[in-house]
């Protein structure tokens, strides 16, 4: 059973990362999140671990599914708006 995000919707005061996104990922899928700085990657990402909650949307995981994440390390410029947004 994959995991599912069904119509899944983030925004923030100053910006729209993504409205109504969905998709499955199957066990045993190898994906790639690609976007400029800022774009929602790791918010996305947050949402799948669980650590962001969208504005709308559900996200169903299979209880056999078990997520692990290993924390980005910013370095001076490189902050994505995202990291800027948190500091």
């Amino acid at each position: 059973r994959p995991l599912q995000l069904k119509a899944v919707s983030l925004s923030f005061p100053d910006k729209t990362c993504f409205q109504r996104f969905s998709t499955d990922i199957h066990p045993g899928s190898k994906i790639a999140l690609i976007g400029p700085n800022g774009s929602g990657k790791s918010s996305l990402l947050g949402i799948i671990g669980g650590t962001v909650r969208p504005d709308s949307g559900s996200l169903d995981v299979p209880q056999e599914v078990r997520i692990v994440s290993v924390p980005q390390h910013p370095a001076g410029d490189t902050l994505s708006g995202a990291e800027r947004f948190q500091r």
